[in-house]
């Protein structure tokens, strides 16, 4: 696969605040892209093969997916952006025993 990972630096406190106070009506545990990581895929057909394997995986639980690539999709809503959005938790032993089996990751 020709993927790119983008390792993210944290978002600013101050759009934190804001995202959880616009978005989640005070609440800071809903937020979950505090250290968002991208993958940069060459095609579509690269994609799939990546959520493919994701799926597959029985250390990881998805929780939740949104597709912006979807052909019904309103980018206007975006400004044309589009992606593919995974919230995931890792259930793994050691996940369980370190506490952080709940946390949800966004990829």
């Amino acid at each position: 696969l020709e993927t790119r990972v983008r390792w993210p630096g944290l978002k600013r406190t101050e759009r934190a605040v804001e995202k959880m106070m616009r978005s989640y009506g005070g609440e800071a545990w809903l937020i979950l892209d505090i250290a968002r990581h991208s993958m940069v895929f060459a095609s579509a057909a690269e994609l799939l093969v990546c959520l493919d394997a994701i799926l597959d995986d029985t250390d990881v639980e998805v929780c939740a997916v949104k597709n912006r690539l979807r052909a019904d999709y309103n980018s206007k809503a975006t400004a044309g952006y589009r992606d593919v959005l995974l919230n995931l938790r890792m259930a793994t032993a050691e996940a369980r025993e370190i506490g952080v089996d709940s946390f949800v990751c966004e990829l």
